[in-house]
């Protein structure tokens, strides 16, 4: 092989080599630019995740407190009223009747009416 067409050859080569080398940069570049892009986008959605638990976590608090005055709206409680029940038990409601009794005030209706309540409330709660 004359040395000319060995100089050929080898130029030939470092061309390629070259142009190969261009383009793997190349395609380097834009792999760092996709990927660049892509932590943004991953970022921008950390971000809206974050926000969401952040959403979530004060919806969890807000059942948490419904759910604490839904029991107590079971059991009769008012929290307005200091936690005292609104509801009468069997000995409360005794001591009704014996106070708005009609023989205690003179067989007046609003009595007899009142002790008619209770006692059917009474039977109610049994």
């Amino acid at each position: 092989m004359s040395l000319s067409k060995w100089l050929k050859a080898k130029l030939d080569v470092t061309e390629r080599y070259k142009a190969l080398y261009t383009q793997a940069a190349k395609q380097r570049d834009k792999m760092i630019g996709l990927f660049e892009k892509m932590k943004g986008m991953y970022e921008e959605q950390q971000v809206h995740v974050d926000r969401q638990r952040v959403e979530i976590n004060i919806q969890r608090q807000q059942l948490v407190l419904l759910r604490g005055e839904l029991a107590q709206a079971r059991r009769g409680i008012d929290t307005r009223s200091g936690g005292e029940s609104t509801q009468f038990d069997q000995e409360e409601i005794r001591k009704l009747i014996w106070l708005a009794h009609p023989d205690k005030h003179d067989g007046k209706p609003a009595a007899q009416e009142m002790t008619q309540k209770l006692l059917r409330m009474r039977h109610t709660i049994q």
